[in-house]
């Protein structure tokens, strides 16, 4: 008989025989329950795979995330419409501008509180705040690219970080000089305390369903940054490489500096096609528009701010493709108010055609460093 039946039971097991479905629902119901229940880790369980990107070293604008609400609030606090963004800079009021105290190894900090839209919001820069505002002075806004931590090795000058030649090209200016940091960045964090922040996939979707975007909110705060520095400033320029680049575009197309750098920032090819997650520029009214060249030439044709495009030879993708064609420079070719660069590097400032650029604009003329020379 016992042998039988074992018998049958391995005719069960392997010819799938009855009561095979009912036996291996029952099983697979146990092993799930009881592994669930092993495996639940309560709120920690979330926080564990939230927070997983790195920080600088602090002292930290925020204090450390513990529970899901504290991502909620973080998230909340930032949260700007992605409606009316075009024209964001007329809705924008400058309430103050602070130095704010910071044990920072990379510098001191400014933070300039602004209302939008009925909310107050803040916005940071690396930088030092002028003692008085004066009518005869240049101010300079770096807005850092994608990646962790920029603004920070930018501040820093680090010489490994893609964004590496800025500190020379400053040195042909006498002015003041800013770098964005963007929220979760750096300073700003979003951090545990134990080392790690919290990751983009905990943000971009966040701001998205709910009508933001991460980009707006950052965007915003630049144009901010930028309106108390024209208030402040008698001359500005904006800088950017890559996403920074082309943030700087959508900036000073509102704010009008005196000059503005798109270093490998913009290319009339996303037009056919553009390769993205979702740590780019995304959601944010306008962009797309921009990306046709006509639409982009009537807006540049009548800015009051003097351009500057760069495209590299060995960059990758669409930069790689319009460099070599000229696709972009030759659609922006005849404007008077811009200079567009073909250039031998990689995705990087070019710095010896950025420094002549800048001393061959006149309104530039009291502000240039005259023993400067392009090596």
């Amino acid at each position: 008989m016992l042998v039988i039946m074992f018998g049958y039971g391995v005719a069960v097991g392997h010819y799938r025989w009855k009561p095979f479905d009912a036996i291996y629902a029952i099983k697979t119901m146990i092993s799930e329950n009881f592994f669930a229940r092993q495996q639940f880790q309560g709120e920690n369980g979330i926080l564990t795979a939230a927070f997983r990107d790195p920080v600088v070293e602090g002292p930290f604008h925020h204090k450390s995330i513990n529970n899901i609400n504290d991502i909620f609030s973080v998230n909340s606090g930032i949260l700007t419409p992605q409606k009316d963004f075009e024209k964001a800079i007329e809705n924008i009021k400058i309430i103050n501008a602070l130095q704010i105290p910071s044990l920072s190894k990379f510098g001191r900090i400014i933070k300039i509180e602004y209302r939008y839209l009925n909310k107050t919001y803040e916005s940071f820069a690396y930088g030092d705040l002028p003692k008085q505002c004066d009518t005869n002075s240049l101010g300079t806004l770096i807005i850092p690219g994608s990646g962790l931590n920029q603004s920070s090795a930018i501040a820093q000058n680090d010489s490994s970080n893609y964004h590496r030649g800025i500190s020379e090209i400053l040195k042909t200016l006498n002015g003041n000089v800013y770098v964005l940091i963007k929220p979760n960045e750096d300073f700003r964090a979003w951090h545990n305390g134990k080392g790690l922040k919290l990751s983009g996939a905990y943000i971009w979707n966040w701001h998205l369903n709910r009508f933001g975007s991460y980009s707006v909110s950052y965007l915003v705060e630049s144009l901010a940054f930028m309106k108390w520095m024209k208030g402040c400033h008698s001359k500005t320029i904006l800088m950017g490489l890559s996403q920074g680049g082309a943030a700087v575009l959508l900036n000073a197309l509102q704010s009008s500096p005196s000059v503005a750098i798109v270093a490998s920032g913009y290319s009339v090819l996303t037009e056919l096609t553009e390769e993205s997650d979702h740590n780019q520029l995304i959601g944010v009214p306008g962009y797309a528009a921009l990306m046709n060249p006509e639409t982009l030439r009537n807006r540049l044709q009548s800015a009051s701010t003097t351009w500057f495009f760069s495209w590299g030879k060995n960059e990758t993708g669409v930069y790689k493709y319009d460099a070599y064609t000229a696709t972009t420079a030759s659609k922006l070719s005849g404007l008077k108010s811009v200079t567009n660069v073909v250039h031998e590097g990689d995705h990087s400032f070019p710095v010896l055609e950025i420094k002549t650029f800048l001393r061959d604009v006149p309104l530039l003329s009291p502000f240039i460093v005259r023993d400067s020379r392009a090596e």
